[in-house]
């Protein structure tokens, strides 16, 4: 399966552009974690900005991201699978 993506993206088959759906992603779990969750356990360090209307805007950020991803194709969709199962064993490995 990798072979034949690697052998896509390379002959142009698919544009690498289209198999980009870890930035949505990347920027949904970050929006979660770093404004609603550390707001709540961490409430007294010190940040140079604060986050209006929290936890609405953090919210609607990460729904933003996950409408963007929905538009993305089954080969973006397995590409992004795939190579999470691979991170993710290799992390806990």
């Amino acid at each position: 399966m990798l072979y034949i993506l690697y052998s896509m993206v390379l002959t142009g088959v698919v544009n690498y552009k289209d198999l980009n759906v870890a930035a949505p992603f990347a920027v949904a779990v970050d929006r979660m974690n770093n404004v609603i969750i550390m707001r709540k356990t961490d409430p007294d360090l010190p940040r140079p900005f604060r986050t209006p209307w929290v936890p609405v805007l953090p919210v609607l950020g990460v729904l933003v991201n996950f409408l963007l991803m929905l538009g993305l194709g089954a080969l973006t969709w397995t590409a992004f699978l795939l190579w999470m199962a691979i991170g993710l064993r290799k992390h806990h490995s």
